[in-house]
């Protein structure tokens, strides 16, 4: 358990052997169905998604599968650092409570650029 403010719960989970890699978790209560919440999340239109991270500079799905995809995003240079590219995986699930379950995980993929 890492943190707790304003309603939100936040959990951090390091991977065994892997200090540079870590699982998050993070729960909220707001005044919105979380399906609504989810939609925006796993929109793929980038002018939606530019609006709430303007690093996105644009990105493809690869893959698409109804409850998953592959997609591969790009994004600007940010002061010193230069413009780069992502590979993930984005799987989502409905809970039987009407919880939403968003999992983001690296993944490749050949029509990627390595």
């Amino acid at each position: 358990f890492v943190l707790e403010r304003a309603g939100t719960k936040v959990w951090k989970r390091l991977e065994a052997g892997e200090e540079a890699s870590f699982a998050v978790k993070a729960t909220i209560e707001i005044g919105v169905p979380a399906k609504d919440v989810a939609a925006i999340l796993l929109t793929r239109d980038y002018d939606v998604i530019r609006s709430f991270n303007p690093t996105v500079e644009g990105g493809s799905d690869l893959v698409w599968d109804g409850n998953s995809r592959i997609t591969h995003v790009l994004t600007k240079p940010i002061f010193f650092l230069r413009p780069r590219d992502f590979v993930c995986k984005v799987a989502w699930e409905r809970r039987s409570g009407g919880e939403e379950l968003i999992v983001n995980t690296p993944a490749e993929h050949e029509d990627a650029p390595v």
